[in-house]
């Protein structure tokens, strides 16, 4: 809201007051949109590689972007629009999930790449569009990652995830990778069977469970 100040308010009896919307940009400065608001695609999204403010408080993400070497919550991986699916209704949030889900997943790999998301303690992050959003014409929704602390609050990052990220200040850490279920057994790892659940005695299994190094998704 813009008002004409304490002077005019006094001396002239200005009483009138503007509205209007504007659009958070980098370091507290304004973003230039064109076009009217009615008009355009409304949806949340930045450019990969935007870093996402973090409030200190609140251990809450803010919608303003700041460089990526200062605090942050969340770091932009890419942008899904629903509409190259969807070009018709909103979809249920099943659905939305689904879809999004597996292009931030896929978007975020190659923003990442070499490394895998799943190799990181790395949280994926995306929303889903409601009825309200998609009526004002929102398509887009924006890929994510980030660190959760567990209590509902979020990690303070600093730096890009594609360098030496810190993780409330701590170097990140990869999880050791595995071979996937579908790849051969190497013996010399691991002692794999054949699945065959009526060879398998309970006392047996147990057994296995203690001893055998097989990856988790792999069959006995």
């Amino acid at each position: 809201m813009l008002w004409s100040g304490d002077r005019a308010w006094r001396q002239a009896g200005e009483r009138r007051m503007l509205c209007g919307l504007q659009l958070p940009g980098p370091n507290n400065q304004q973003a230039l949109f064109k076009g009217k608001v009615a008009d355009l695609d409304q949806s949340k999204v930045w450019p990969a590689g935007t870093c996402l403010a973090i409030d200190s408080n609140t251990n809450q993400p803010v919608d303003v972007p700041v460089d990526c070497t200062a605090p942050h919550a969340m770091e932009v991986t890419g942008t899904v629009n629903l509409a190259e699916k969807f070009p018709n209704a909103l979809p249920a949030e099943p659905e939305q999930d689904a879809y999004i889900k597996d292009n931030c997943t896929r978007m975020t790999d190659a923003y990442l790449a070499p490394v895998k998301l799943r190799t990181t303690t790395l949280t994926l992050i995306y929303p889903t569009l409601s009825l309200s959003s998609w009526s004002a014409g929102s398509r887009e929704v924006a890929c994510s990652i980030g660190a959760t602390l567990g209590n509902g609050g979020w990690a303070t990052l600093v730096n890009s995830a594609k360098g030496p990220l810190l993780i409330n200040g701590q170097p990140r850490y990869r999880r050791p990778t595995f071979p996937r279920s579908d790849s051969p057994c190497r013996r010399s790892r691991c002692r794999c069977r054949p699945h065959n659940p009526r060879l398998r005695s309970r006392r047996s299994r147990s057994r296995r469970r203690a001893t055998s190094t097989c990856p988790i998704n792999s069959r006995w």
